[in-house]
């Protein structure tokens, strides 16, 4: 019985350390976050933007504010509902541009979506000898008097002009255009748009009409062109259809970049058009150009929310041979909304309670006869410090700094265990210089466990020491024994 008693003892105070000590590693379940979160009445912005050190972040404005602060590794809010007591807590994003940024949310444990991967098909540019120069390719003199030569000159001066006007860094900067578009307003997002679509457009018809005038010249070859002398016509001709080859291979090339570069403003010009219709559903939001999320919370749930903002990584070769995408994490936070003030809520805290009690203590003695014999103790006043783990029962009276508890909790004294109960009070946040300071003050009852006699008395004979272990056990000490307590954290 006695060992039964003791093992339940000893359960008990290890569940209290367990309890501190779980509270002191895990800080999602620490008061002071709930304590000092950021009161929301309906919803949050978030916008990117640089730390004091130019680390890119995300950024936060609360409901009808202006002012705008960095989410820190995780931030804490407390949401209301304001007058319409709502319970769905909206998050707006603004804008980024899908070829710069991509940002997800993830709640509670879900998977962060990945950022989609494109895989382009590589364009090979051959740097070509022309085999003429920009007139026309006449050789020996007995040419000139070939018929057909001035409209052959005609045409690939048009050729050469064309080809030339787009070359390798007009798909480079038309990218990075796109790339470098603002998503933040929608006008601007959308003078990007069309200005990238014309240039986009621009390029195609060059192509088109390089090709078309490809078409043209091998039918006035055909058609029109004869010389004199049957080799040098035979040998114009055979020159000729090989520069005609090596520009339509450039226009074929031409083809596939501008396909790369198509799938680039598609990109952007979905992610505008999404918006653009988001735009006009939300249009009497607060943020109606945004992307926004609406969440559910209920009383009693933490909702975790983490936002991650990456990198998208699109990238043109210099000589707009690729385009590639290679995501980079830039700022993770994790956004942790609780629902209203609840009225009652727990912390377990350290603490020191001083006590001062008495209680009896048995031990042996041997008579002049030689004889074992149980003796007590005198009962003298023990006054101690003792190390404790507290766990407080706050009671929310409107005051963020003021706070009644009710108290339990669990410690050694004098080799005994002992239960506290009482109450008092806790003050927090008293100090602007410790955010998540404490002191609290507290008093009540120690239930304290002291070895007593079960069948003998002091003075009985035994036989050996083993005895009186055997005849002890564990018993609730009577009355009321007081505590004094502090409870502190700086």
């Amino acid at each position: 019985m006695k060992k039964d008693i003791n093992s339940i003892l000893k359960k008990i105070l290890f569940l209290f350390y367990l309890l501190f000590f779980v509270n002191l590693f895990v800080k999602a379940q620490e008061v002071d976050d709930f304590i000092n979160s950021i009161e929301v009445q309906k919803y949050l912005l978030l916008q990117e933007g640089k730390d004091a050190t130019g680390k890119p972040t995300l950024f936060y404005i609360v409901d009808e504010s202006n002012a705008s602060y960095p989410l820190s590794d995780t931030t804490y809010f407390t949401f209301t509902g304001g007058k319409s007591n709502s319970k769905d807590i909206i998050i707006y994003i603004i804008p980024m541009n899908p070829l710069q940024r991509a940002i997800s949310l993830a709640v509670s444990d879900s998977d962060d979506p990945s950022i989609k991967q494109f895989t382009n098909a590589l364009i090979n540019i051959r740097t070509l000898l022309e085999p003429f120069a920009a007139g026309a390719p006449m050789g020996a003199n007995s040419a000139l008097e070939c018929k057909g030569l001035t409209k052959l000159s005609a045409k690939i001066d048009e050729i050469n002009r064309l080809k030339d006007a787009v070359t390798n860094r007009t798909f480079v900067e038309l990218f990075n255009s796109m790339k470098n578009a603002p998503f933040g307003n929608k006008d601007n997002a959308s003078a990007s748009i069309e200005r990238a679509s014309k240039e986009l457009q621009n390029i195609k018809q060059n192509n088109d009409l390089v090709a078309g005038l490809v078409s043209e010249t091998q039918n006035i070859i055909k058609d029109d062109l004869t010389c004199p002398i049957q080799s040098v016509g035979l040998a114009l001709k055979v020159a000729l259809s090989d520069y005609l080859q090596s520009i339509t291979l450039i226009t074929e090339e031409r083809k596939l970049k501008l396909a790369t570069l198509q799938e680039a403003f598609d990109l952007i010009n979905t992610e505008y058009n999404k918006l653009n219709e988001s735009a006009e559903t939300q249009k009497f939001d607060k943020y109606p150009w945004s992307y926004k999320y609406v969440y559910t919370l209920d009383k009693g749930k933490i909702k975790n929310i983490t936002a991650i903002v990456s990198d998208a990584g699109y990238l043109v070769s210099a000589d707009a041979k690729a385009l590639t995408s290679s995501s980079k994490e830039l700022a993770k936070h994790v956004i942790r909304v609780w629902f209203k003030n609840p009225k009652v809520f727990l912390s377990v805290t350290p603490g020191l309670a001083f006590t001062q009690l008495t209680f009896p203590k048995y031990g042996t003695s041997t008579d002049p006869n030689g004889q074992l014999y149980i003796t007590e103790e005198s009962s003298a006043e023990v006054f101690k410090v003792n190390f404790a783990a507290m766990m407080n029962i706050h009671f929310n009276v409107g005051d963020d700094t003021f706070f009644p508890i009710l108290q339990f909790g669990g410690g050694p004294i004098a080799e005994r265990p002992a239960l506290f109960t009482g109450g008092g009070f806790v003050l927090r946040n008293f100090s602007a210089n410790y955010k998540n300071a404490y002191f609290g003050l507290s008093y009540g009852n120690v239930f304290l466990w002291n070895q007593e006699l079960m069948t003998k008395r002091p003075g009985d004979l035994i036989s050996e020491v083993d005895d009186l272990n055997d005849d002890l056990e564990w018993r609730l000490i009577k009355g009321f024994n007081p505590y004094l307590a502090i409870s502190f954290k700086f």
